[in-house]
């Protein structure tokens, strides 16, 4: 089976978040954290009491996106795309914020893929993911699955606000530090960024919008096509 480079798979250049975002605040400590201010932050992932199943590897992740594509006429098209994310928080030194990912842009890599133009049979995995799908299976196809997992370094671009923690349903059998956290959430004036990408997490790390040497561009066509607009279910 050949295995395909994802390294990048980004239709979109970075300039998107680095443009707007640059002087966003960068957020080294959940106290500097203000209501309907654009922050930026870099934190692990720590999971709820729920979490979910990637649908091809049955990876257990708090999010995760997929997509099949089918070769034909010397290009790449979609059969499948999807993305699922439910909360989770993400620590930042002793203290925690609260994601909410519904509807957050994705900056997400493609950490299982694979090319299947060698031709080669399709994995067991794929073929039951195409077939609950009910699509045919085709030795044109490649695939890829991303997902954030506990533990994980998550890059964070947006606003949120404080929020009693007896308020959050998903909370209230946690025990977490002080009456209030900060949540990040999709607004109505604001998208919120999410990503594990390198170059992402350089970014939220800065003072200042990234150079010409760091942006996400779809290098290669041996990579599944994405865009910044797909997001969360």
């Amino acid at each position: 089976m050949v295995i395909a480079r994802f390294s990048r798979v980004w239709h979109l250049p970075f300039t998107e978040v680095s443009e707007k975002y640059s002087d966003a605040k960068v957020i080294s400590n959940v106290v500097e954290c203000q209501d309907q201010t654009t922050h930026k932050l870099l934190g692990e992932i720590v999971y709820l009491s729920e979490v979910l199943r990637a649908p091809i590897s049955d990876r257990q992740c708090v999010l995760y996106k997929a997509r099949v594509e089918e070769y034909l006429s010397s290009d790449w098209y979609k059969v499948i795309s999807e993305s699922k994310g439910i909360p989770f928080l993400v620590r930042l030194g002793s203290d925690h914020v609260f994601v909410r990912p519904s509807k957050a842009r994705l900056l997400l890599d493609y950490d299982e893929h694979h090319n299947l133009m060698s031709g080669e049979q399709a994995p067991m995995k794929l073929v039951l993911y195409l077939t609950k799908h009910r699509e045919k299976i085709q030795s044109n196809l490649r695939y890829g699955e991303g997902i954030f997992e506990n533990g994980e370094e998550i890059g964070v671009v947006g606003q949120g606000k404080w929020i009693n923690v007896d308020e959050i349903e998903e909370l209230r059998h946690r025990e977490i530090k002080g009456d209030r956290i900060f949540v990040f959430q999709v607004s109505p004036e604001e998208p919120l960024y999410l990503g594990d990408d390198i170059t992402m997490k350089n970014f939220v790390r800065s003072t200042s919008a990234p150079t010409d040497g760091i942006q996400f561009i779809r290098t290669s066509e041996e990579q599944v096509g994405s865009t910044w607009g797909e997001t969360v279910d």
